[in-house]
């Protein structure tokens, strides 16, 4: 796949090439153009960082709003966005493959095949959503029953997942079209019309729970009628991108082979993802539910950190694309390890910060003395991942960029199922090391990854350079 679009963009002109995404950037506000590859990574990923804040702290609204109406109303929240994250992880991979195709293809000024294949992306996307809401449809009562939903939460989270169901559609549209105008070059509009969705959500909210008295069907019908909004927003805004210029007709009869080569994979990986941790969980919870209440506490706190290598890794993935695209393989390599040192810089910052406010946070997070001591030492544990992590995330982003989308989803697999788990058996179920164990696990399984994936880049740019 790199040797057609490097042959591509070896054989195109300057203004073919000046159609692709560096000019469409330079559209924008933001002098990209001109600017250093610092100021481009940061028009990249900080509004991908302040919209991943934003959806985090929407799901906390919600389970506060939920705490405040009643204990079976948060049960009731609480597992059905765990559901959610799934459906989001799938919207979010296949978006992810297409921006990876997408910034190759502008890199190759291979404009009407990036069209289609935003196009291709937006249906992908709706199919999804579509199979998604109809199965939580019908299927609401019959899934919160298997995941454990005691009888007396089951009407509220049925009503609560029916009515989510019916705006998948549009968080389907806001995730893919979100991505797309950032491979359009237009990283702003889709945090400003964020921004708007979460003011408009919360202004629905407060009218339908405390005014109107809905309780969990008012947070549901809100979370409806804010994303319709965005959604519409974003269509309105890619419409007038350079890439708004598809048609359903062509995407459709338009061959799909390299729209799934990318996509696939990370499809794949998330699934394989969330199912391991389903598993991993598990099995820390027959290690003591206090070290799995310290596990849960723990990881939600760092998962802080993994904001930053998210952010960077989604402008890794546009960046090296384009590079990949246009055939300039030095500058994605100078592109990847300026993000890897902004990541060990920012997440290792945070790591450095869990480590010594430890002692301050864990008695925050749990009022019982052994969960808390557990946090702290934890926290104080998992910072030492902290660089390794990030190099994994924005490594994995590069890959995809430059069209391999495979390395990721063998670096998971490896991780959960040849790491993890049989981590967790030995050092913690058999050999009873208990929360250390956990986070020596799970350490050694990104500081692995990060190895693996650093070779794969380095590897996949040789041959890149090898075949032009």
């Amino acid at each position: 796949m790199a040797r057609s679009f490097s042959r591509r963009a070896a054989s195109a002109d300057a203004g073919e090439e000046g159609a692709g995404l560096v000019e469409a950037l330079a559209a924008v506000r933001q002098p990209l153009p001109g600017a250093s590859r610092l100021q481009k990574i940061f028009f990249l990923a900080g509004p991908v960082l302040v919209e991943q804040l934003l959806f985090a702290l929407a799901a906390f609204i919600d389970l506060y709003v939920a705490g405040k109406l009643g204990a079976e109303e948060v049960a009731a929240v609480g597992l059905v966005q765990a559901l959610l994250a799934v459906c989001v992880a799938v919207f979010t991979a296949l978006g992810t493959g297409a921006a990876a195709l997408i910034s190759r293809q502008a890199g190759a000024g291979q404009r009407e095949l990036a069209q289609q294949t935003a196009g291709q992306s937006i249906l992908a996307a709706c199919g999804a959503a579509v199979l998604f809401a109809l199965l939580g449809f019908a299927l609401a009562e019959e899934t919160l029953s298997l995941l454990g939903v005691a009888n007396a939460a089951l009407p509220v989270g049925r009503a609560y997942l029916q009515i989510l169901s019916l705006s998948l559609v549009f968080l389907a549209l806001m995730t893919a079209l979100g991505q797309l105008l950032r491979c359009a070059g237009d990283a702003a509009t889709p945090f400003y019309i964020g921004v708007v969705v979460q003011v408009l959500r919360l202004l629905f909210l407060y009218g339908l729970v405390f005014i109107g008295s809905w309780g969990v069907a008012g947070l549901a019908w809100a979370t409806v009628a804010a994303q319709l909004v965005g959604a519409m927003l974003l269509v309105l805004a890619l419409r007038r991108s350079w890439l708004g210029g598809w048609c359903v007709q062509e995407a459709l009869q338009s061959s799909w082979r390299l729209f799934w080569n990318c996509s696939a994979p990370l499809v794949a990986e998330r699934l394989v993802m969330r199912l391991g941790q389903l598993l991993y969980a598990g099995m820390i919870v027959y290690v003591g539910a206090d070290i799995y209440a310290a596990f849960v506490l723990a990881g939600s706190i760092s998962s802080f950190s993994f904001l930053a290598g998210y952010a960077l890794a989604a402008a890794a993935v546009i960046l090296v694309g384009y590079e990949f695209g246009s055939a300039r393989f030095g500058e994605a390599r100078r592109f990847v390890w300026l993000l890897c040192r902004l990541g060990i810089g920012i997440m290792g910052l945070l790591g450095l910060a869990f480590f010594v406010f430890a002692s301050w946070i864990g008695p925050l997070a749990s009022a019982d003395k052994v969960v808390a001591d557990l946090v702290c030492w934890s926290l104080q544990l998992d910072a030492f991942a902290q660089p390794f992590i990030a190099v994994s995330l924005i490594l994995a982003g590069a890959l995809q960029g430059s069209g391999d989308c495979r390395s990721s989803l063998f670096s998971t697999i490896a991780g959960i199922w040849l790491i993890r788990i049989p981590g967790i058996f030995f050092l913690c179920l058999w050999g009873h090391g208990g929360i250390t164990g956990v986070w020596l696990v799970n350490g050694l399984d990104y500081v692995l990854r990060a190895i693996f994936l650093t070779k794969r880049f380095q590897i996949h740019l040789k041959q890149a350079v090898h075949e032009v």
